[in-house]
């Protein structure tokens, strides 16, 4: 098992609320959790890595779109 069992955690809201906001596949969260059976440290791991996501999207999306040169 990737973490040893955790009914609550303070980072379990705050995750939730960045799932609603990024996408993340099963296979990257996964590979976050496993990073370390230390329930603080894998679930930090997972809120920095939505973080970076969320980051990268709002830069995305905030880059001007270059026009069809046609």
């Amino acid at each position: 098992m990737y973490l040893d069992y955790v009914e609550e955690h303070d980072l379990f809201e705050p995750i939730e609320k960045m799932f609603r906001e990024v996408k993340a596949t099963p296979a990257e969260v996964i590979e976050q959790l496993m990073v370390s059976k230390d329930p603080d440290v894998a679930l930090k791991g997972l809120m920095g890595f939505l973080e970076s996501k969320k980051m990268i999207r709002e830069s995305e999306e905030s880059e001007p779109k270059e026009a069809d040169e046609e």
